[in-house]
């Protein structure tokens, strides 16, 4: 499903794409003046970018602003807005990212409370109702020896590329990545090597949902204008291996100028600017992707943060991590008024995810996709137990094999963070309670329940905590909480609970 990483411009590999219609959005989108950075959101759903010299720009020099628009149902883009103070003023303001949730928009320039800016980045978030004054990256040892900048915030958010001049550039611009540490700020930018870079200009960076297709445009290989978009393929998680740059071709790339690709996380059509048989200088198009320059299949969840008890929604952090090694690979945050998020899952991993907020406990949600071959949408909703006397819940992504109750290794990531709870809460006791489905003899299904039960517990004691803060019980079949005439509602009754028994 990818190009083979020693393919070359010819005009065989032409033919792949001369199906590929190069549409422009149109004089809604359009206008006689510069329209650039196309940012689309994860969900196909918003449309951002920056215009430049638009009459209805903020100041009297019009210079650059930062326009939304919305598709309809028609797939087309309505008429764009202003998204005004404070993300734009008199001067040039431009967008960079938008995060998978759509909560937060990176930005150009540090934003200084007395109106003034210096170079660098800041984040916007919005509360459902307006955006915040941005607030500035911290990126160690950042500095930039070119006029010109452009970046890409990855889509799990912890991944920040950007084309900058530096000490070890090779040329006049190369493409650096930096990565989001855990006091919040980001690593020293690092080159990602000669293969992605030239002696040339690399510009307007793209990493896509899969984490691993990079797009990118350059003057520094053969092409067939002044700068052409290009495919990479990350091989390793160095940042330095990659596969052998893949012109796109004739039928994407022209003699003027291309850049700045932006694809939903379906990667079914990339957004971009480009000059040739444009409204204006420069206009925003899309092309429906051949699947040959596609990239990898990703997941796209979407759903809301709900309080349990009030079944109100929630604003939370929303954190993701591969399974079993329990390495945090993403992080969103959910909607202040509506509690609604979104986040991409990349294919060959098995992931836990979940909302965290103070005062309540988190429900990790699971999903499997190892063998994920398509794009696709699931709608899952995330738990949020208020930490209280008598609150029960499901412990999730805790395995065990059939019939037995030695623990999987997928199970110790829920549960060392259980442990970290507990550890952090010393006035709360727990019962852990162990139940079945109803196949099987009554007597076996007890015996099972209550040693499901029990090794959660001694897991749990040997993270540190107390003997005299765990109980455990099993119940067999005798507590179902839905139905034993289906496979799903097996499923849910076979089950290991957690109950807050003083606090």
């Amino acid at each position: 499903d990818t190009i083979p990483i020693n393919a070359t411009i010819n005009e065989s590999k032409d033919t792949l794409y001369t199906k590929v219609i190069k549409e422009n959005l149109g004089n809604k989108i359009n206008s006689p003046t510069r329209e650039l950075a196309p940012i689309i959101s994860a969900d196909g759903d918003y449309l951002y970018f920056t215009r430049d010299g638009h009459p209805q720009n903020i100041g009297p020099f019009r210079k650059q602003d930062i326009w939304m628009s919305a598709r309809s149902n028609d797939d087309t883009f309505s008429y764009p807005i202003n998204l005004g103070a404070p993300l734009n003023d008199e001067a040039a303001n431009f967008a960079v990212s938008l995060s998978a949730d759509a909560n937060k928009l990176l930005v150009g320039n540090i934003y200084l409370p007395d109106g003034n800016y210096r170079k660098g980045l800041s984040f916007s978030t919005f509360d459902g109702e307006k955006w915040s004054f941005p607030d500035s990256l911290i990126i160690d040892d950042f500095y930039n020896l070119a006029d010109k900048a452009s970046y890409n915030l990855s889509f799990n958010s912890k991944i920040l590329l950007m084309a900058v001049k530096r000490k070890d550039t090779y040329g006049k611009t190369d493409i650096y990545v930096s990565f989001l540490q855990n006091d919040g700020s980001w690593s020293k930018p690092k080159n990602l090597g000669n293969t992605i870079n030239t002696a040339e200009e690399e510009i307007s960076p793209f990493l896509a949902s899969d984490n691993k297709t990079l797009y990118y445009s350059t003057s520094g290989h053969p092409g067939y204008g002044s700068t052409d978009m290009f495919l990479s393929k990350r091989l390793d998680d160095t940042w330095e291996n990659w596969s052998e740059p893949v012109n796109l071709g004739t039928q994407i790339n022209t003699k003027g100028w291309d850049a700045y690709y932006s694809l939903p996380a379906s990667g079914d059509y990339a957004y971009f600017v480009s000059s040739e048989n444009s409204i204006g200088l420069e206009d925003i198009f899309r092309v429906k992707l051949p699947k040959e320059i596609k990239p990898e299949s990703v997941v796209l969840i979407k759903g809301k943060v709900i309080n349990v008890k009030t079944n109100k929604p929630l604003l939370a952090n929303i954190k993701f991590e591969t399974l079993p090694s329990g390495k945090e690979v993403g992080i969103a945050t959910s909607n202040k008024l509506n509690g609604e998020f979104k986040i991409i899952l990349p294919g060959g991993q098995k992931y836990g995810f979940r909302a965290e907020a103070d005062g309540y406990i988190s429900i990790n949600e699971y999903i499997n996709l190892e063998h994920l071959d398509e794009y696709s949408e699931k709608e899952i909703n995330l738990s949020l137990y208020p930490i209280e006397k008598g609150t029960q819940f499901r412990i999730n992504n805790i395995f065990f094999d059939t019939g037995k109750w030695d623990l999987l290794e997928d199970s110790y990531s829920e549960l060392n963070r259980l442990a970290d709870f507990l550890n952090k809460n010393q006035n709360i006791d727990i019962l852990i309670s162990g139940h079945t489905d109803n196949v099987g003899k009554d007597k076996d299904n007890l015996i099972l329940s209550n040693k499901r039960a029990n090794s959660v517990k001694e897991y749990l004691l040997s993270k540190g905590i107390s003997q005299s803060r765990i109980k455990s019980k099993g119940y067999g079949r005798t507590k179902p909480i839905d139905t034993n005439n289906t496979e799903e509602g097996r499923q849910k009754n076979r089950r290991v609970e957690f109950e807050i028994l003083s606090e």
